[in-house]
């Protein structure tokens, strides 16, 4: 059966589909991309990868933090080089992290893990000179639920010393933003916990505006016929954010989008990579 003619808004289509997607990943030439590889505690797993932007372009006044999908417990920060060869290109330097991850770890791990990540990029900064820069956190479906945690969680900012002015935006790509609205998984369980428990309210960002407004700007990006990650996660922290600060929301949301073409916006849809990259500017 061709894949154009299955349904979409399913786990099995975004399945079947994932080999289009590397396959369009491993197209992206990042031979000119260089890394540098950062530890931020002893597991093998607390790492990330520092991209510096090319020589020859003009530096960018912000460094982007992006985290990549895989369900909290797939992939590793050097698949996913391609996916932020647009950033490097126009000049940005990129943090690509790796956290702990499902099944021998869960939230509160992985929320130790964000705020060592966080600590050891401030000293990044400093050793780079770049402590004028703030930091866009990005990031893809499970990446962007860290992205939104590590951004919105102010309690944790308080403890840590760090203002949440630091942060300059947040780009969140398919990503699961009010866990609620999402269905019961293997995945979810293994990160979040029992539904009733207070492991899956603090792992869900949009319940961190209980005691705040969120100020920082948010470019979200989910399609309605994304099969893994419930639309409705998205739309009721968009309408949240849109009736509290209205003018600190971009929400593109695509009809027949799926949860691989959020993911692909680098490489497949030019539009809505000038639409992020013009945003980035303006922060």
């Amino acid at each position: 059966m061709a894949l154009s003619i299955l349904p979409k808004g399913n786990p099995v289509h975004e399945l079947l589909n994932l080999p289009s997607y590397w396959l369009g990943l491993s197209r992206i030439d990042i031979s000119s991309m260089q890394t540098r590889k950062i530890h931020y505690g002893d597991h093998h797993r607390q790492y990330f990868l520092l991209v510096p932007p090319p020589v020859e372009v003009p530096l960018q006044d912000k460094v982007i933090v992006y985290f990549h999908g895989g369900g909290w417990k797939f992939g590793k920060p050097e698949q996913f080089k391609p996916s932020v060869k647009a950033f490097h290109d126009a000049g940005y330097p990129v943090v690509l992290p790796s956290l702990r991850r499902t099944p021998y770890s869960n939230y509160f791990d992985m929320r130790e893990d964000l705020n060592r990540l966080l600590l050891s990029i401030r000293a990044l900064q400093q050793e780079q000179n770049w402590t004028a820069s703030r930091l866009v956190l990005g990031g893809m479906s499970a990446g962007g639920n860290l992205a939104a945690l590590l951004c919105f969680d102010h309690h944790q900012l308080e403890q840590l010393n760090i203002s949440p002015a630091l942060f300059a935006g947040l780009l969140v790509l398919g990503a699961p933003l009010d866990l609620k609205k999402m269905p019961d998984s293997l995945l979810l369980r293994a990160f979040a916990g029992p539904r009733d428990s207070e492991q899956f309210r603090l792992a869900s960002p949009l319940e961190h505006w209980q005691d705040h407004h969120p100020t920082t700007p948010v470019f979200c990006v989910h399609g309605q016929c994304d099969g893994l990650v419930a639309y409705e996660s998205a739309q009721t922290f968009v309408k949240k954010l849109e009736a509290i600060q209205p003018e600190k929301i971009r929400f593109v949301s695509s009809r027949y989008g799926t949860h691989l073409d959020a993911a692909a916006w680098g490489h497949s849809n030019e539009e809505l990579k000038r639409e992020i990259l013009s945003w980035l500017k303006k922060l």
